[in-house]
């Protein structure tokens, strides 16, 4: 089966498409059911001029009421940038890719998403990781065992977050995880097991990684903090340093760090 881009998925609810590629996105919604995906997670990057900004975020506004009080989405959140205001992400986690594709909802979303087509910048699906699909995960973790601890440090991403004023702020990080072909099943494995002891942490309001659906060796982190202490605290506890063990052992070159401010809508 070839690569199929699931950006097209998103494309198809927001503007015209030809025939071939309308197709092409129907096949890649059979595809996608047909894995069984479970929840899921999509992150949509906008870029607005500064002109366009103000409207832009209105309408951007009115697409977020959709999930005001409902239990599905699981999470709709809008966040800025702080270091490039201009761009914007929204990070959605649906139940199920047909719960996403719901009509009442693609709907509501073409009216609101209309006009910010040309805003797009870049559309990503990801598979949740959960402690539940990966109870029957037998990768082999033992090795980690043998790997001489490091002390972790976020003394960049701290750096960047004074420099801007966010040091005692709430915000949230993408970060985005290259792993080697090799290592993707202990790190499913791995990742599965720190975020559910992360969000018993006080500080963390949110906590998750995700696997991309279009290259599995592509892994988000988006994690929502009160303040960088919590996040700092974070990185003394065993189970994350269990974690930098496997990101050493298999990660790959090009890991990026996106730091944002939660929007109040």
């Amino acid at each position: 089966m070839k690569t199929l881009n699931i950006s097209f998925l998103l494309l198809l609810m927001t503007t015209t498409l030809t025939f071939g590629q309308q197709v092409e996105a129907i096949n890649l919604e059979q595809h996608i059911n047909q894995q069984a995906i479970g929840k899921v997670g999509i992150r949509t990057t906008f870029e607005f001029k500064e002109s366009e900004a103000e409207k832009s975020i209105e309408h951007l506004q009115k697409l977020s009421q959709f999930a005001t009080g409902k239990s599905n989405p699981i999470f709709y959140r809008f966040f800025q940038n702080v270091e490039k205001p201009e761009q914007i992400v929204l990070f959605e986690e649906w139940a199920s890719v047909a719960d996403y594709q719901n009509e009442t909802y693609q709907s509501y979303r073409h009216k609101c998403l209309n006009d910010l087509v040309k805003a797009i910048r870049g559309v990503k699906w990801y598979r949740a990781m959960s402690n539940e699909r990966e109870k029957h995960n037998t990768a082999d973790l033992a090795f980690l065992d043998t790997i001489p601890a490091t002390a972790p440090t976020a003394q960049k991403t701290l750096d960047r977050l004074n420099k801007v004023g966010m040091g005692t702020s709430p915000f949230v990080l993408f970060v985005d995880v290259p792993i080697k072909k090799e290592g993707i099943t202990a790190t499913r494995k791995s990742v599965a097991q720190i975020q559910v002891e992360t969000l018993k942490e006080e500080r963390a309001i949110h906590y998750g990684y995700f696997q991309n659906l279009e290259d599995a060796g592509d892994f988000l982190l988006f994690e929502w903090w009160t303040e960088s202490d919590g996040m700092n605290d974070h990185l003394q506890y065993d189970y994350f340093v269990q974690l930098m063990k496997t990101f050493g052992a298999f990660g790959g070159d090009g890991r990026k760090i996106g730091i944002y401010r939660p929007l109040k809508f």
